[in-house]
């Protein structure tokens, strides 16, 4: 019952995958909202190639990775789903669930099948 803890364990290796899809040779490379815009707009730019089912599991699957990324705003108003920067800085004021954790987990299985697919 450490869903705080396997939060944060599957927040970094969710971070972490979307960090390695990016090109390593690139001097910078972000990390958290940013990469997980920089995903979407990378399905964007190539979803005329794709099926489509493929393209509403990348529908479906960006818009939860955008909503556990969303920017934390200076800590003014926690959201109410689970959020990374609320759980990763400590600033989270209710706790993480169990079923936070189900969500992250699909998240991230969904993660590794769409770089499957597209890569």
């Amino acid at each position: 019952r450490q869903y705080k803890a396997c939060a944060l364990l599957l927040f970094a290796i969710i971070d972490a995958k979307l960090i390695r899809n990016q090109n390593p040779d690139t001097k910078y490379r972000p990390s958290g909202r940013k990469a997980a815009v920089k995903l979407q707009e990378q399905f964007e730019k190539n979803s005329n190639e794709l099926m489509l089912c493929l393209m509403l599991h990348g529908v479906n699957f960006l818009s939860c990775l955008e909503t556990f990324f969303t920017n934390a705003d200076n800590f003014k108003s926690e959201p109410v789903t689970i959020n990374r920067n609320f759980v990763s800085h400590g600033m989270t004021k209710r706790r993480v669930r169990q079923r936070d954790c189900i969500q992250l987990f699909f998240l991230l299985y969904n993660l590794t099948l769409f770089f499957r697919f597209t890569s």
